[in-house]
């Protein structure tokens, strides 16, 4: 069975930059396959939109608006690759968890270590998507010190991270469980919303919004769960959908 091609986009206001960039790519056609490119911050959302990328290879000094806004408009599982000759915005692009960062003139070298990751975590992506197919039952198995569980998925009220384990919640009671809580971002695709970096939270389960003493939701047997800043518009977004 032959392994699927990366979808990739590239994007840079300047057409010879774009030719270079598709051709240093065209290396790896085996690994990347280019479904399209974009002139500008603008562009590049309507491309991904249209398009559904699972890598996008961005330049950042664009007119109008920086690629470094890019995250603005994407979901998680977009990988953002940023493709500069200013080593300057290394830092921004860290902060906003870019995936990688490479300066032109690009290095072969660098660049397969770059595919090689991306490859790697495209993987991780599909197994993730693999696991929710494996949900039939809608109910998820739990290993405990007391021996495996198996609990409804619609009666979680949230996910609670503590170290290497986690915590799973319910209407009046908890578990806890030997697993990180990374190990749960799949049920992001069940209604699950990540509200804080360390909760997970059943939206089925949410009340209400609360900015009153700090942002948090409250859930309907009254817990309160905390809404970090960066997750605040998404998840009034999310839940609006």
């Amino acid at each position: 069975m032959n392994k699927s091609k990366i979808r990739a986009l590239v994007v840079d206001d300047e057409s010879h930059a774009r030719n270079l960039m598709k051709s240093v790519l065209g290396l790896f056609e085996h690994n990347i396959e280019i479904v399209g490119e974009g002139i500008d911050l603008p562009d590049a959302v309507r491309k991904i939109q249209e398009l559904k990328p699972q890598v996008v290879f961005l330049d950042i000094d664009m007119p109008k608006f920086s690629g470094l806004k890019i995250k603005e408009f994407l979901t998680d599982d977009i990988l953002i690759v940023f493709v500069t000759a200013h080593s300057q915005h290394a830092i921004e692009a860290l902060r906003i968890e870019a995936f990688d960062y490479l300066l032109k003139p690009l290095d072969l070298d660098n660049l397969k270590r770059c595919v090689d990751r991306i490859e790697t975590q495209i993987g991780k992506y599909e197994e993730k998507a693999r696991k929710t197919l494996l949900l039939k039952d809608k109910k998820l198995a739990v290993n405990t010190q007391q021996g495996t569980h198996f609990v409804e998925i619609d009666q979680i009220s949230y996910i609670e991270a503590a170290g290497m384990y986690s915590i799973i919640h319910f209407k009046n009671e908890q578990l806890i469980v030997s697993k990180p809580l990374k190990e749960f971002m799949y049920l992001e695709n069940r209604g699950f919303f990540r509200t804080h970096r360390s909760y997970l939270v059943n939206s089925k389960k949410v009340e209400r919004f609360s900015s009153a003493y700090g942002n948090e939701v409250i859930l309907e047997n009254g817990v309160t769960v905390p809404v970090s800043r960066k997750a605040k518009e998404k998840f009034k977004l999310f839940m609006n959908a």
